[in-house]
């Protein structure tokens, strides 16, 4: 991981920067949106395959996480803009609105599944599974798992980061003064 993060992030280490910290949301986010395209593709395939709506909406559930990813990627690009007239203290809460619209798209990717489940239930099809289906699953299910030990492993720097300046927010918020923990003590 420390090779890509050199790679794509000048000055990787200096996770105390806003800048930085904004550069390793841009690269989760484009690193899933092109995983999760791909494992799109490979799982349509095997859908086909095999006709079975469980590996489609596997499939589709790759393709609504690759849109979440966008909408992340927009977010953390919108986050990282300074100040201005209209926004004097940032535009931060971008990365809100686009949780919110990621929920959104999840809970309308969960309606269309569970009409088509009932679909698919009402009017049962056969479907077959083939050694090309299991392998195309088994190297979606290690893609996936190796994406997950990529964002924890940012998503903990990141956290640490975050927790050191806990009690800085603080200490700002009560006028100077130290309330709570806070760091170096």
């Amino acid at each position: 991981m420390n090779r890509i993060f050199k790679i794509f992030i000048k000055d990787y280490n200096n996770t105390d920067n806003e800048a930085v910290r904004n550069q390793y949301g841009i690269l989760c986010s484009v690193t899933g949106i092109g995983l999760n395209v791909l494992l799109f593709v490979f799982k349509l395939i095997a859908s086909i395959l095999t006709s079975s709506i469980a590996i489609a909406a596997d499939a589709l559930n790759n393709l609504s996480d690759a849109g979440s990813s966008i909408i992340t990627f927009i977010g953390f690009r919108l986050a990282g803009k300074p100040a201005d007239n209209d926004h004097p203290f940032g535009h931060g809460r971008a990365e809100y609105i686009c949780a919110v619209v990621v929920a959104m798209l999840i809970l309308f990717m969960g309606y269309e599944l569970c009409k088509t489940s009932v679909g698919k239930i009402v009017n049962p099809q056969s479907t077959s599974i083939d050694t090309v289906s299991v392998v195309i699953l088994a190297l979606a299910v290690l893609v996936k798992g190796a994406f997950f030990r990529h964002q924890f492993v940012v998503g903990a720097a990141l956290h640490a980061t975050a927790a050191l300046h806990d009690g800085d927010l603080v200490r700002i918020l009560d006028g100077g003064q130290a309330v709570g923990h806070h760091k170096g003590g």
